[in-house]
């Protein structure tokens, strides 16, 4: 049971950093050729200022399909058969008041009936959760969470 929802969590965790790099990806293509119908259209320092503004923002996009890709590299580094006995990478943690998947910060997702907060390792409940063991107590925001079970 806990094997398929931790499979469940991570197949969605997945398709949310896929479905970005393709948002971005298709930007890319869209500014791309923006980028080749201005430079063949006009010349002119508007025109000049305006092909500019475009290389930029594709850059930008560049840049933010790299940052997609590595996530998606770091997500395939997980294994999410693997019954995980303390807070790590792919670990499911089960706390009294919610359930987190440490992973990547895709929100909350509903498997079987049950919420789970797809979580970052780096985020400040995530970094909390690390290292941790079933039994583990842990303080965050002035409020005690109990670590009930790791999978």
């Amino acid at each position: 049971m806990h094997k398929e929802i931790k499979l469940e969590l991570y197949t969605r965790c997945m398709m949310h950093l896929k479905e970005k790099a393709a948002k971005v990806s298709l930007s890319m293509k869209e500014m791309q050729e923006a980028v080749n119908v201005e430079t063949k259209s006009s010349a002119g320092d508007k025109h000049e200022t305006a092909r500019s503004m475009m290389q930029l923002e594709l850059e930008k996009l560049s840049a933010q399909l790299k940052e997609w890709l590595t996530a998606i590299q770091e997500m395939e580094k997980i294994k999410p058969e693997k019954i995980c006995s303390k807070g790590e990478a792919g670990a499911l943690v089960i706390c009294e008041n919610a359930n987190y998947y440490i992973a990547l910060a895709a929100g909350k997702l509903n498997c079987d009936d049950k919420n789970y907060f797809a979580i970052s390792p780096l985020s400040p409940i995530g970094a909390e959760l690390m290292g941790k063991t079933a039994g583990d107590e842990i303080d965050f925001r002035g409020q005690k969470i109990i670590i009930k079970n790791i999978l």
